[in-house]
């Protein structure tokens, strides 16, 4: 991935823009993006998981919601292969279902859950696991970590608000409150 971090005044943006390759929710134009770098096996992540479909809930598709995966593979054991599930789903057209199932169902992440998660969502299951036994996605999840590192990402979750790393707390009144301030400033 390469590139160094970007920080002016103490403030540090997104090195690697939000664009096709990502996978959002929400209107790619909507005025605001939200970018959530998150570990499926961090229990932080999986709380935070119920705070970001209040937030999309709140804001009625007023927001672009992006999740990029930074598997902590030194504390969390598990959090890289469910990583590349995601991506292995991805490209069957369900990151989004399979996200939801690794947020929902964290810490049960070994490959044999990651296969019934697979079965659940009824990907073709003879793709799945040879892409998994391939490590065919885990380029893209490396690129991803990566590129939160090189963003100052230091742990999960990490937020970037229209490509500034948010740095308050996170709650639903803070988040909100953040997210209505950048669509605000982005209209002014």
């Amino acid at each position: 991935m390469g590139g160094a971090l970007v920080k002016e005044g103490g403030v540090s943006y997104l090195v690697l823009p939000v664009g096709p390759r990502d996978h959002g929710q929400g209107p790619m134009e909507a005025a605001v993006t939200l970018l959530e770098y998150g570990d499926f096996e961090c229990a932080h992540c999986a709380e935070t998981f119920h705070l970001i479909m209040e937030i999309k809930r709140w804001l009625h598709g007023a927001l672009c919601y992006v999740f990029r995966p930074s598997p902590a593979a030194e504390k969390h054991p598990h959090a890289l292969r469910a990583a590349e599930a995601a991506e292995a789903a991805g490209v069957q057209g369900r990151f989004w279902e399979m996200h939801d199932l690794l947020c929902e169902r964290s810490p049960a992440l070994d490959d044999v859950h990651l296969k019934r998660y697979a079965q659940e969502l009824g990907l073709d299951l003879e793709r799945f696991e040879r892409e998994m036994r391939e490590r065919v996605h885990l380029g893209r999840v490396r690129e991803d970590f990566e590129s939160g590192v090189a963003s100052g990402v230091s742990d999960t979750p990490a937020f970037f608000i229209n490509g500034v790393l948010y740095e308050g707390a996170a709650d639903l009144d803070s988040l909100l409150a953040a997210i209505e301030e950048a669509g605000t400033s982005s209209h002014g």
